[in-house]
């Protein structure tokens, strides 16, 4: 029985402060600018997989308002439409997950499936203390 997985988008949610303006997600373009993303960034990096359904919407917007909480936070998104083999790579199974990177590593610290506010806000203070 074959398995079929239908992804349709990504975001991005990087720590770091200089890359964000106040309650915007911005994209992410290319696979080249995610990598740089996780090797120019000296804390934490958080990857949001979505499809743009609902629940992953709500994931947006429980990002949006922890953003204030982490200013040292950037957050991104990345469409997987354009980018599928990040989702690959990743191993992205569900939607919505976050991926949580530290210190510039290419592989995740953390990993949230269908994520509430508390726990994005729980697992980014876990990541930022380590």
């Amino acid at each position: 029985m074959k398995k079929y997985v239908s992804f349709f988008a990504i975001s991005v949610l990087v720590v770091s402060s200089s890359f964000c303006d106040e309650n915007t997600i911005p994209p992410v373009e290319s696979v080249k600018k995610f990598e740089q993303l996780i090797a120019d960034n000296s804390t934490v990096l958080a990857v949001q997989f979505h499809s743009g359904c609902s629940v992953c919407n709500r994931t947006r917007q429980h990002l949006k308002n922890i953003m204030s909480e982490f200013s040292t936070a950037t957050f991104a998104e990345v469409d997987i439409k354009k980018l599928p083999d990040l989702a690959t790579k990743y191993e992205i199974a569900a939607l919505p997950t976050v991926l949580i990177f530290k210190s510039g590593q290419d592989v995740p610290t953390y990993t949230i499936t269908g994520p509430t506010e508390k726990d994005l806000r729980l697992k980014m203070n876990e990541a930022l203390k380590k």
